[in-house]
């Protein structure tokens, strides 16, 4: 809603000063500024826009459209559209109005998606006193504080798990081979289909940061009947076969899933002995040493793409930790775990509510 606000394009109120970023910090050539592209220095420019605290929107390639607030003092980048609001404008209000905005559809390319402040340059924004809109942007950056607060605590929690690992583990010399309390790696079929499903398959990335990512699945096809065999339940531990050289072997243990969801090939599941706590073999799977050793393992043609053998990855070594032992750690693993779940539904809500907020300032 307006709010009986004046309504004016953005196009009034911003002035994009160059697709192009400078650095302030950085001595000229020749009168000329080095531009930063997203390898590195681009180029130079001819000219030198002061510098201030800005939006950023990027430009093109991947996350096009994205909305950030930089300080003066920060590197600037040439993938960066350089939106500076005027005078009589709270630069944080911009950039809220900015991200509530569906700046997807003036997204164009499909090689390289690019996005123009020329096409949402016209987009309509409400805009109360100077005074309002700082107010407005107080209370709406207030909720991303809480909510970066609840995500550092997620970190937090996260530092506390590999802290106890270590601590209970550090002490312990004696490794074995993961065949020790592996009985098997089981891999499923890569399918897919945009049609609906009843059935679905993980997606490689269900795994890629070492946790379980429910959402990251894909449609079966409907006329295929999936192996019972493949199905992924609570309790499972699955790892990444194939992947780039610094996420293959990725492992995730899974502490919830959705009905009819079943392995690619790219993810096994492993089937553990009754001498293995799936969650110490989790922990121990995530741990620099084991990755390490994946990595040294792991072998392709290709240089962006991984792979390791059964074998290989049966191989591997961890410390032999009997199982009293490892029920123990991985009980205050699923308290820590427990703790993180309720701090997530928190950051759901706030994110819930700044959506909400959003909407109310800034949407009809």
């Amino acid at each position: 809603m307006n709010h009986g606000w004046e309504i004016r394009p953005l196009q009034d109120i911003c002035n994009k000063a160059s697709s192009n970023l400078m650095q302030k910090n950085i001595d000229s050539e020749n009168g000329k500024y080095p531009v930063f592209g997203a390898s590195g220095i681009a180029g130079y420019i001819d000219y030198y826009v002061q510098a201030k605290d800005y939006i950023g929107i990027i430009k093109d390639g991947s996350g096009v459209g994205r909305v950030s607030v930089y300080p003066k003092e920060s590197s600037l980048l040439g993938t960066l559209q350089y939106i500076i609001p005027n005078e009589n404008m709270d630069l944080r209000y911009v950039a809220y109005a900015l991200k509530s905005m569906n700046l997807a559809k003036y997204v164009s390319g499909a090689a390289i998606p690019h996005i123009y402040f020329r096409d949402y340059g016209e987009e309509k924004i409400a805009v109360p006193s100077i005074k309002t809109q700082s107010k407005v942007a107080d209370e709406l950056d207030k909720l991303n504080e809480l909510i970066e607060i609840k995500r550092n605590q997620i970190k937090d929690l996260d530092a506390l798990a590999q802290s106890l690992f270590n601590e209970t583990f550090s002490s312990i010399g004696e490794t074995v081979p993961l065949s020790f309390y592996v009985n098997a790696l089981v891999g499923g079929k890569s399918l897919a289909s945009k049609e609906v499903s009843p059935n679905k398959v993980l997606k490689s990335g269900a795994v890629t940061y070492d946790y379980f990512d429910k959402n990251s699945t894909k449609y079966l096809p409907v006329d295929y009947t999936p192996d019972a065999e493949h199905s992924v339940s609570t309790g499972d531990l699955i790892i990444s076969r194939m992947n780039t050289a610094e996420l293959v072997g990725a492992c995730a243990y899974v502490f919830d899933v959705d009905d009819n969801v079943y392995l690619p090939d790219r993810l096994w599941r492993i089937e553990y002995k009754s001498n293995a706590n799936p969650i110490y073999l989790w922990k121990s799977l995530i741990s620099e040493s084991a990755k390490g050793q994946i990595r040294s393992k792991a072998s392709g043609t290709s240089g962006s793409m991984k792979n390791i053998s059964k074998p290989l990855l049966l191989s591997i070594n961890i410390k032999k930790v009997p199982i009293s032992i490892q029920q123990q750690f991985a009980e205050r693993i699923e308290a820590i775990e427990a703790q993180k779940n309720r701090v997530e539904a928190s950051i759901a809500d706030l994110e819930t509510l700044l959506a909400s907020r959003m909407d109310y300032w800034f949407n009809d």
